[in-house]
């Protein structure tokens, strides 16, 4: 017998607010990086240029995550919200 999914059991994904995190560490410490005396080595300066070029790219893709992540939140709120508005007028 399978198990219906219970509003509790919907919640945002972790991993979307970790792609963030991360995309966003990678492009601020490329900018670093670039300001110091690595960028003399060849490889340090094709990856970090490499990130440079796409910054609207990459911060095009935190942005579309962080939206999809902000709307997972509301949506889970907003059914806990109505299950607890269920929960109360059943009792009354």
């Amino acid at each position: 017998m399978k198990r219906e999914k219970d509003t509790k059991d919907i919640k945002p994904k972790k991993w979307k607010l970790i792609v963030i995190i991360l995309l966003m560490f990678i492009l601020i410490a490329s900018y670093i990086v670039r300001t110091t005396d690595l960028i003399r080595f060849y490889e340090i300066n094709y990856v970090t240029g490499i990130i440079v070029k796409n910054t609207f790219n990459i911060l095009f893709v935190v942005l579309a995550l962080s939206a999809v992540f902000y709307a997972e939140i509301k949506i889970s709120t907003r059914r806990e919200e109505e299950r607890k508005m269920k929960n109360e007028q059943h009792r009354n």
